[in-house]
């Protein structure tokens, strides 16, 4: 994997102070110090991801979830928190392996905690600190934010992902232009809607319009030749997924916000419980029609989390070209 490859920069302490010093903004000496707790944790992650993709796979989740586990630990050594990580050394989320199995994997719960590693990296993603209060969330609520398994999850559960496209033009109005944003089908690029009312997190500046329920009007833009620049100002830009072409988002309403990463870490820490815990749950759990969108997460939303990692750090969106 050529991501894992990339990994080994970041353990190269002259090319990662390099990256602080000059993506970051931190001073050389500061860099030089950041640099000694990060190291330690891009090695073991890096351990982790060729144990999840050279041993069994149906174990992979468990080394998996501890490289995001590490790599989420970066995040947070890059972010204004950095120093209180030493303070966090629980995971920040539970799962009760003494609750009774659900009848679905669907509606199995994990808990968010307001300390441990997971409100570090939640705050570091989104600016907004965690819940102070514990949250439970149920599978359903997350594994439909995943992108890269949407054909699986539907033919398991006949129902569309919570992720769609937003298309952004301009209209005139009173002698202004406003932006607008009209939400689309992810596969069709239709208008079409999900059943029940929706929000879309990621549009702060924008109101839907009267009578046109997938239609959002903006602030005015007072620069046309600026364009991109004034819709990103009117955006949660952390919750816009890295994609090339089109713009993806999130429909809500969430318990919690959704960075592209943070419904991949919840599922991967999940399925990692289940396969430390409960043996008997995950045999019965890979004869369901959910194995599928779950096996294809395994690959897919793992890779996109180590890329989403490795922008974050550059601060800077990369790609794999399969082509």
């Amino acid at each position: 994997m050529d991501v894992l490859d990339w990994l080994g920069f970041l353990s190269a302490t002259e090319y990662l102070v390099d990256v602080l010093v000059k993506v970051h903004g931190l001073k050389e000496e500061d860099a030089k110090r950041r640099a000694v707790q990060i190291v330690p944790h891009v090695r073991l992650a890096a351990g982790y991801i060729e144990q999840s993709l050279e041993g069994p796979r149906d174990l992979a989740f468990l080394p998996a979830y501890y490289a995001i586990l590490n790599l989420s630990k970066v995040y947070v050594l890059l972010g204004h928190r950095h120093s209180e990580l030493q303070k966090h050394r629980t995971h920040g989320v539970t799962y009760d392996v003494e609750r009774k199995d659900s009848r679905t994997v669907l509606t199995e719960v994990i808990t968010l905690r307001p300390k441990g590693v997971f409100p570090l990296f939640y705050e570091t993603l989104t600016g907004r600190p965690a819940s102070p209060q514990s949250i439970d969330l149920q599978v359903k609520d997350f594994l439909p934010c995943i992108a890269g398994i949407g054909h699986e999850y539907g033919l398991a559960t006949g129902k569309q992902m919570q992720l769609f496209t937003l298309q952004f033009g301009m209209e005139a109005a009173q002698g202004n232009t406003l932006s607008t944003a009209t939400v689309l089908d992810l596969t069709t690029g239709l208008p079409t809607l999900p059943a029940k009312k929706f929000t879309v997190p990621c549009l702060k500046g924008f109101v839907r319009r009267p009578g046109s329920p997938n239609v959002f009007v903006g602030s005015v833009i007072t620069n046309q030749n600026l364009f991109v620049q004034e819709i990103r100002s009117q955006l949660e830009t952390h919750l816009i997924f890295r994609r090339q072409q089109n713009t993806w988002t999130l429909i809500g309403p969430h318990k919690i916000e959704f960075p592209e990463e943070v419904p991949i870490w919840l599922l991967f820490f999940y399925m990692s419980s289940i396969v430390r815990y409960k043996p008997e749950f995950f045999s019965r759990l890979k004869d369901s029609k959910y194995w599928p969108p779950l096996s294809a997460a395994r690959l897919h939303a793992f890779l996109d989390f180590l890329l989403s990692f490795w922008s974050f750090v550059h601060r800077k969106n990369y790609f794999l070209n399969l082509g």
